[in-house]
């Protein structure tokens, strides 16, 4: 009967850590997207932005969106988002994405709250 009680506990532990590894992991997915990324640099123009970020090969224009923090009648504070992750493989390098402004931030001197990266060594 011991025994058998040792093995009931035993394979309870065992899902329990199964489960709490699972749900970790869901939870590391879903920081990875829909959060602000590094950026290199960054330059606008009347209808678009264009940055440059890292990539491991599988990001496209379509995979970022941009958040607007703060608006004024001639400024805007905005947050460059990764909205896809990129699950390529291949080793990071920099890449330049281009987004078109919404009409609400076409004119305005834009800057951007997202971290700076650094150049990788060349």
């Amino acid at each position: 009967m011991k025994h058998r009680l040792k093995i009931f506990l035993l394979g309870l532990g065992t899902i329990s850590l199964t489960a709490c590894s699972a749900n970790a992991g869901l939870q590391t997915n879903q920081t990875s997207e829909h959060q602000a990324m590094m950026v290199e640099a960054y330059r606008t123009s009347e209808s678009q932005i264009s940055f440059i970020t890292e990539s491991n090969g599988c990001s496209e224009n379509e995979d970022f969106s941009l958040k607007i923090e703060q608006s004024s009648q001639t400024e805007a504070l905005i947050t460059i988002v990764r909205d896809k992750a990129d699950h390529c493989k291949r080793m990071p390098f920099a890449k330049t994405f281009t987004l078109p402004l919404d009409e609400e931030l076409q004119g305005k001197k834009l800057s951007i709250t997202n971290p700076k990266s650094k150049s990788p060594a060349k």
